[in-house]
């Protein structure tokens, strides 16, 4: 689903409190992209990414999109499944993969402790790892799966809550039906409370 079709998808659930907001749709995609960043910290994507070891090298680049190195997978499977008097158990401690910043505050992946050349002569160069990133979102690109779109739209629906009840704070304000024209049950800042703890329930 794209960015449009889920801004529209988050305008109809909010039903009569779309008088609220603009009819521009600029308040519905602020709220969309709240809710993005909420769900990318609570259940980020996760990437995976490779890197050819060398010997004595301990620096390599770091992807730009990197939030967090979630596991390194270097060894990881063959010290597992091989017994320890296989000629090709890795021996020692393996290597992981964690950020480190130089002086000029660029980021760099760190490669910790080095492989020793009889590791890299039993396991190879290729090093497999995983990090987490923000999701994706646009026009043409989504990186949510169906049951995250449920969650972003639960979580941008409580951003426009918020916003209505900070923006009437000074004043009543009562949601009605768009039905029957009957008083909703709540205001907008409970509304807000309700449905955070909800997304916050269900994101876990």
């Amino acid at each position: 689903m794209t960015l449009n079709a889920l801004i529209a998808r988050h305008k109809a659930a909010l039903l009569d409190a779309q008088r609220g907001f603009k009819d521009d749709d600029s308040d519905y995609a602020r709220h969309i992209t709240t809710a993005l960043a909420d769900l990318s910290q609570r259940r980020p994507r996760h990437v995976w990414a490779s890197l050819a070891l060398e010997p004595k090298r301990r620096t390599y680049p770091c992807p730009p999109d990197l939030k967090r190195v979630y596991a390194c997978h270097y060894g990881r499977d063959e010290k597992q499944q091989r017994d320890c008097w296989d000629p090709h158990y890795p021996i020692g401690r393996l290597p992981d993969v964690v950020v480190g910043w130089d002086a000029d505050e660029v980021r760099f992946l760190n490669v910790q402790p080095l492989p020793s050349p009889m590791l890299l002569a039993v396991l190879g160069s290729h090093c497999e790892y995983e990090y987490t990133t923000d999701h994706i979102l646009t026009d043409s690109v989504c990186t949510l799966d169906d049951f995250e779109q449920s969650l972003l739209i639960l979580r941008a629906q409580a951003e426009a809550m918020r916003e209505l009840a900070m923006r009437n704070s000074t004043q009543p304000v009562q949601l009605r039906d768009g039905f029957t024209q009957g008083a909703a049950n709540g205001t907008p800042s409970h509304l807000y409370t309700v449905l955070l703890a909800e997304f916050e329930q269900r994101a876990k």
